[in-house]
């Protein structure tokens, strides 16, 4: 709500200063008009309106997701964080647009109220309510009301004209748009300044279009003058006296604006529109990692409990529809079709958000409904149908069975971020988080050439619990297991000094726990060793 209100309000003030400062002295009152009332409109739809439907980028290649498959888990969110300066603002706000849209109902029914006190005469040849009381005249809607007893007879003829043209084209609407704006952004001054440039350009209309009806431009103005003596009345109405009198007179005065002054419309207007869908698009910055992009996931209901992380800078997609994160708290994870994650480049081309990810869940009862199918073409995002041998090796791996060396057939085995022997993956049902089936291209490019062939991807849920997901990790990020040994490129180094490395300059990473670890490396390797190999 905030967000819309600073966005529409913005527009306006923009599109306001641009009259303020070149269209206001110009005398094409009709095209002032009609740009005014645009101002209105765009201002209110702008924040709602998808421009990038109207400028479509080269597409890029489509996502192609990977799918998690077994023990589908529960993802869990934190309690959102309470907000209580954005709660005091929105209740300030309600409570000034409740008191501005009060304030708009006792202006009509004092009109109303008029209205009823008022009867129907003909004065001069023109339909109009006879007032009861002495007021100024003016018109509303359809109806002149005018009071034939203080004014003299060629004073009141010029009245009738001059009402009869807000009649005749309709200058209520005008005011009432403007009045309703006033209601929803009473805070900003730039309304409160528009609405009345609305009022005064209507009556330089109504003025231009009484003297070139061959009203004598003189007496017309000694009647402005002598009327301004009578008190204001509603703001709601269309008055023929106006506030802003001095202005009129320069205006009725003043020569006429040459045609070329067309173009400033034909420049000004698409360059405002163009500068604020400009600034609606968020700069694609590159991809970065930051301390907590992790996420952790509960195989049961029962466990949805505990705390877990659910990171707070990506987007949340529900069936194809942007959604809060503590959403998923109450999603059944029995239906759930699919999730999947999209990071790093595939994420900001697509997105173009300054956040560092998405992740997508499409439940069962929608999987194939409407608004999964357009959010898939707008983003460009297609799902790859399973292929039979990864639906294998999943199936294995989550039934309890495991995988054999002739399953993986070649494929790199990594069980809870090391690399494993087929055994571990005879995983207790229960016990599973996630199984990840990587294709070479992707193995290769976080694995190394250990991943040439591919690579299956397992993870525990004890091990979840402490490290979290590597593989929904972009291709930049490195999670490694705690280690007392670091060797890089034969080197021993410290974490600090390890964090400083290029993830991209990494071309394989080794871990070695327990009696391998101390054979190979003495009593250094008891706590673990990390090897790490660069690209030379």
């Amino acid at each position: 709500m905030l967000l819309y209100l600073l966005q529409a309000n913005g527009v306006l003030l923009l599109f306001y200063g641009a009259y303020h400062l070149v269209l206001r002295r110009l005398t094409f009152y009709t095209l002032n008009r009609w740009y005014l009332l645009f101002v209105l409109a765009f201002s209110a739809l702008y924040p709602v309106l998808d421009f990038a439907a109207l400028f479509p980028r080269p597409q890029p290649l489509p996502a192609e997701l990977q799918a998690v498959v077994p023990d589908w888990p529960l993802l869990v969110a934190a309690p959102a964080a309470p907000t209580p300066a954005t709660d005091w603002l929105l209740l300030v706000y309600g409570v000034g647009t409740a008191c501005m849209l009060a304030r708009l109902l006792g202006q009509l029914l004092s009109w109303y109220r008029l209205h009823r006190a008022s009867r129907p005469a003909k004065v001069a040849g023109y339909q109009v309510r006879r007032l009861a009381e002495a007021a100024n005249p003016f018109s509303f809607w359809q109806t002149i009301y005018v009071r034939p007893e203080q004014h003299q007879a060629a004073e009141l003829h010029l009245i009738l004209q001059h009402e009869q043209v807000h009649v005749r084209q309709w200058h209520t609407l005008d005011v009432l748009a403007a009045q309703v704006a006033l209601v929803g952004y009473w805070f900003n001054p730039g309304v409160w300044l528009l609405l009345r440039a609305v009022q005064e350009n209507l009556e330089f209309i109504t003025d231009r279009q009484v003297v070139q009806a061959g009203s004598d431009s003189r007496s017309y103005q000694y009647s402005l003058l002598h009327l301004n003596t009578i008190a204001p009345g509603l703001p709601v109405v269309n008055h023929f006296h106006f506030t802003t009198l001095k202005n009129r007179i320069i205006m009725m005065n003043k020569k006429k604006s040459a045609t070329a002054y067309l173009l400033t419309y034909a420049v000004l207007v698409p360059g405002l529109v163009l500068f604020a869908i400009g600034c609606t698009k968020s700069p694609v910055e590159p991809a970065t990692a930051p301390a907590d992009t992790s996420f952790s996931l509960a195989a049961k209901a029962e466990d949805a409990q505990q705390e877990t992380k659910l990171p707070d800078n990506m987007l949340y997609f529900l069936d194809g529809k942007e959604i809060d994160k503590s959403v998923l708290a109450t999603t059944d994870p029995e239906t759930i079709e699919y999730m999947n994650v999209l990071k790093g480049a595939d994420f900001q081309q697509k997105f173009h958000s300054q956040g560092t990810g998405a992740i997508l869940i499409v439940t069962k009862r929608n999987k194939d409904s409407k608004a999964v199918q357009v959010f898939n073409k707008k983003y460009n995002i297609t799902y790859k149908a399973a292929d039979p041998a990864v639906q294998k090796l999943t199936a294995a791996v989550s039934n309890g069975n495991g995988l054999s060396e002739s399953d993986l057939q070649g494929r790199l085995l990594i069980v809870d971020g090391e690399e494993a022997a087929t055994a571990a993956t005879i995983i207790p049902k229960g016990q599973l988080a996630s199984v990840y089936v990587l294709d070479a291209e992707k193995a290769t490019a976080k694995f190394g050439a250990r991943g040439n062939k591919g690579a299956v991807v397992i993870m525990t849920q004890e091990w979840m619990k402490t490290h979290g997901s590597a593989v929904g990790a972009s291709n930049t990020e490195l999670h490694l297991p705690t280690a007392r040994l670091i060797l890089v490129d034969g080197k021993e180094i410290t974490n600090e000094q390890l964090a400083q490395i290029p993830k991209t300059t990494i071309e394989s990473v080794h871990t070695f726990k327990g009696a391998p670890a101390v054979e190979r490396y003495g009593v250094k390797g008891k706590d673990g060793v990390i090897v790490i190999t660069t690209r030379q």
